[in-house]
Protein backbone atom coordinates (compact mmCIF):
# COMPACT_ATOMS: atom_id res chain seq x y z
CA UNK A 1 0.00 0.00 0.00
CA UNK A 2 2.76 2.04 0.83
CA UNK A 3 4.48 1.71 -2.65
CA UNK A 4 1.27 2.13 -4.42
CA UNK A 5 1.01 6.07 -2.46
CA UNK A 6 4.96 6.50 -3.37
CA UNK A 7 4.21 5.70 -6.94
CA UNK A 8 1.07 8.04 -7.08
CA UNK A 9 2.73 11.02 -5.85
CA UNK A 10 6.14 10.56 -7.89
CA UNK A 11 3.44 10.09 -10.79
CA UNK A 12 1.41 13.41 -9.96
CA UNK A 13 4.41 15.42 -9.42
CA UNK A 14 6.00 14.13 -13.08
CA UNK A 15 2.22 14.90 -14.83
CA UNK A 16 2.21 18.48 -13.27
CA UNK A 17 5.78 19.28 -14.44
CA UNK A 18 5.26 18.28 -17.56
CA UNK A 19 2.27 20.72 -18.15
CA UNK A 20 4.61 23.64 -16.49
CA UNK A 21 6.65 23.05 -19.01
CA UNK A 22 6.14 26.13 -21.91
CA UNK A 23 5.89 24.58 -25.24
CA UNK A 24 8.74 25.81 -28.05
CA UNK A 25 9.68 25.05 -31.29
CA UNK A 26 11.88 25.93 -34.29
CA UNK A 27 11.15 28.30 -36.83
CA UNK A 28 14.25 28.48 -39.67
CA UNK A 29 14.39 28.58 -43.23
CA UNK A 30 16.85 30.56 -45.77
CA UNK A 31 16.52 34.12 -47.45
CA UNK A 32 17.53 34.67 -51.07
CA UNK A 33 17.99 38.34 -52.96
CA UNK A 34 13.81 37.91 -55.15
CA UNK A 35 16.04 39.26 -58.18
CA UNK A 36 18.90 37.41 -58.75
CA UNK A 37 17.89 34.39 -55.96
CA UNK A 38 21.40 34.51 -54.33
CA UNK A 39 21.84 34.26 -50.64
CA UNK A 40 21.51 36.61 -48.18
CA UNK A 41 23.88 36.52 -45.56
CA UNK A 42 23.69 38.48 -42.71
CA UNK A 43 19.52 39.80 -42.35
CA UNK A 44 18.55 40.38 -39.14
CA UNK A 45 15.29 37.95 -38.37
CA UNK A 46 13.60 38.94 -35.33
CA UNK A 47 10.32 36.90 -34.21
CA UNK A 48 7.48 38.61 -32.14
CA UNK A 49 4.24 37.46 -31.05
CA UNK A 50 1.55 39.40 -28.58
CA UNK A 51 4.13 39.21 -25.93
CA UNK A 52 6.94 41.43 -27.71
CA UNK A 53 9.94 39.64 -29.08
CA UNK A 54 10.64 36.13 -28.67
CA UNK A 55 13.78 35.62 -30.53
CA UNK A 56 15.99 36.89 -33.05
CA UNK A 57 19.17 36.03 -34.93
CA UNK A 58 21.01 36.86 -38.72
CA UNK A 59 21.35 34.50 -41.31
CA UNK A 60 24.28 32.55 -41.88
CA UNK A 61 27.23 32.76 -45.25
CA UNK A 62 24.63 30.78 -47.28
CA UNK A 63 21.23 32.64 -46.07
CA UNK A 64 20.12 30.33 -43.72
CA UNK A 65 18.74 30.88 -40.51
CA UNK A 66 17.37 29.57 -37.21
CA UNK A 67 15.46 30.65 -34.00
CA UNK A 68 15.07 28.49 -31.50
CA UNK A 69 12.54 28.16 -28.40
CA UNK A 70 9.66 30.33 -30.18
CA UNK A 71 6.68 29.61 -28.37
CA UNK A 72 3.40 28.26 -29.39
CA UNK A 73 1.15 30.31 -31.35
CA UNK A 74 0.93 33.16 -34.16
CA UNK A 75 4.52 34.89 -34.59
CA UNK A 76 5.32 37.55 -36.74
CA UNK A 77 8.75 37.00 -38.57
CA UNK A 78 10.68 40.94 -39.40
CA UNK A 79 13.45 40.45 -41.96
CA UNK A 80 15.79 43.63 -42.25
CA UNK A 81 18.89 44.02 -44.19
CA UNK A 82 20.31 47.41 -45.78
CA UNK A 83 19.73 47.81 -49.70
CA UNK A 84 16.66 46.22 -49.49
CA UNK A 85 12.83 46.16 -48.01
CA UNK A 86 11.80 45.00 -44.91
CA UNK A 87 9.59 42.08 -44.88
CA UNK A 88 7.43 40.66 -42.16
CA UNK A 89 5.63 37.33 -42.74
CA UNK A 90 3.37 35.75 -39.79
CA UNK A 91 2.67 32.19 -39.18
CA UNK A 92 1.64 29.59 -36.94
CA UNK A 93 4.23 27.83 -34.37
CA UNK A 94 2.43 24.32 -33.39
CA UNK A 95 4.01 21.65 -31.22
CA UNK A 96 3.72 19.12 -33.96
CA UNK A 97 6.97 20.04 -36.19
CA UNK A 98 9.66 23.06 -36.30
CA UNK A 99 8.20 25.86 -39.03
CA UNK A 100 9.86 26.27 -42.28
CA UNK A 101 10.02 29.97 -43.70
CA UNK A 102 12.19 30.51 -47.09
CA UNK A 103 11.42 33.72 -48.26
CA UNK A 104 12.79 36.41 -50.80
CA UNK A 105 13.83 40.14 -49.77
CA UNK A 106 13.21 42.59 -53.37
CA UNK A 107 16.18 45.16 -53.56
CA UNK A 108 14.90 48.89 -52.29
CA UNK A 109 15.32 51.92 -54.64
CA UNK A 110 17.72 54.12 -54.05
Amino acid sequence: MRIKKYLLLISFFVFSFSLSQNLTQTIRGKVVNGLSKSELPGVQIIAFNDSGKVGGTQTDLNGFYRLQNIPIGRVIIKASFLGFQPADFKTEVTSAKEVILNFEMEESAL
